[in-house]
């Protein structure tokens, strides 16, 4: 007798389906979600699996949606974004400046230099 007829639920009862049978879903999601999707899983710091997952899907939209995609790398996933104490910093090396960041929070030092080795200063 199959167990969902005996009142368990359908997730439970794939439980004992076999390895080699998988669930086929369908899905829909608008494109700016996707992006938003790509961008957190194909990030280096993401989990290897989902950045693997995500890679597969942006494989898929490429051929679809190539400038929209060309785009997205040049403005957003493979851009640096500059909090206001780091934009300061650069100006202050434009000047002939240090460029130190002006704040005593460890962690937006660590992600200044982070971002100064990114580009080269």
């Amino acid at each position: 007798m199959k167990l969902t007829e005996q009142g368990v639920s359908r997730e439970l009862a794939r439980v004992g389906l076999p390895v080699s049978i998988y669930t086929e879903w369908y899905w829909k999601c608008d494109l700016h979600n996707l992006l938003r999707f790509l961008s957190l899983r194909m990030d280096p710091h993401a989990q290897e699996e989902i950045q693997a997952y995500a890679r597969a899907m942006h494989a898929l939209v490429q051929p679809i949606v190539p400038i929209t995609l060309e785009a997205w790398r040049d403005y957003a996933f493979e851009s640096l974004r500059l909090t206001r104490l780091e934009v300061e910093a650069v100006r202050s090396l434009a000047s002939g400046g240090s460029g130190t960041i002006q704040t005593e929070n460890k962690r937006e030092q660590a992600e200044w230099a982070a971002k100064r080795e990114h580009l080269g200063l």
